[in-house]
């Protein structure tokens, strides 16, 4: 590598003497070979070259997916190569995301910061580049829904009841009746479908609880009143 250049009373010479410390380790070699319009002319193109990414920011819950796109402009060649701030495919602290098709999974635990940025480059132009802001969100909370949230059956006859899970992988819960699981002979049985068979004799108090537990969160559960009548039942 050599440096060279006109003599000038201007120059400073303690300047140029600073630029003999530079290794060309501190340089950075491009390939402006897109930019030719022919390997024997010294002529460039001059259409330039853009990168945009759709959508331009997202928010995306701890272990869920988003589908990026890019549009390479002033360019033929489409391919682009995707990375999460910096790292080609992405890494297990800011999120994966497949090199060549823009699918971004994000991490399993908000980063820190919990922002990240998607890039998209131009495989033909790697000095064009396109991004996209991701803010990584919590997992939403486990929630259960019981159905119906009240009932009256009739000593010694059964109710349906359903449980729905949401934000939760695992949707089985656990039934209990007044807080024991499964229910007992004096406040009513239920079973692990949620079937409720009230008791043979009305308890004392009458009224008793049927709740469900997520098995994923035992926090998150919900829960519905039964009245257990002696002459019939009413909806």
């Amino acid at each position: 590598m050599v440096i060279s250049g006109a003599p000038d009373a201007r120059w400073n010479n303690d300047d140029l003497h600073a630029l003999t410390s530079i290794d060309g380790s501190n340089f950075e070699a491009v390939d402006v070979s897109p930019l030719m319009v022919d390997p024997n002319s010294g002529q460039a193109l001059e259409t330039s070259v853009s990168v945009s990414v759709n959508p331009p920011s997202a928010s995306v819950a701890v272990n869920a997916q988003r589908q990026f796109s890019a549009t390479v402009s002033g360019n033929a060649n489409q391919s682009v190569t995707w990375d999460v701030n910096g790292h080609v495919g992405g890494n297990s602290t800011v999120g994966f995301i497949d090199s060549i098709s823009g699918l971004y999974t994000a991490p399993s635990a908000v980063p820190s910061p919990g922002i990240v940025t998607v890039h998209a480059t131009s495989q033909a132009m790697t000095s064009a580049v396109g991004s996209a802001s991701v803010t990584i969100t919590g997992a939403p909370p486990v929630t259960v829904t019981i159905s119906p949230t009240s009932a009256a059956v009739r000593v010694g006859r059964t109710h349906q009841f359903t449980a729905t899970v949401k934000n939760a992988s695992v949707t089985t819960v656990t039934w209990k009746v007044n807080g024991l699981a499964g229910g007992n002979s004096t406040v009513g049985k239920i079973s692990s479908s949620g079937l409720y068979t009230a008791p043979n004799v009305v308890p004392s108090p009458a009224q008793v609880t049927v709740s469900a537990a997520s098995t994923a969160d035992a926090a998150a559960s919900a829960s519905a009143s039964v009245t257990i009548d002696r002459i019939s039942a009413r909806r």
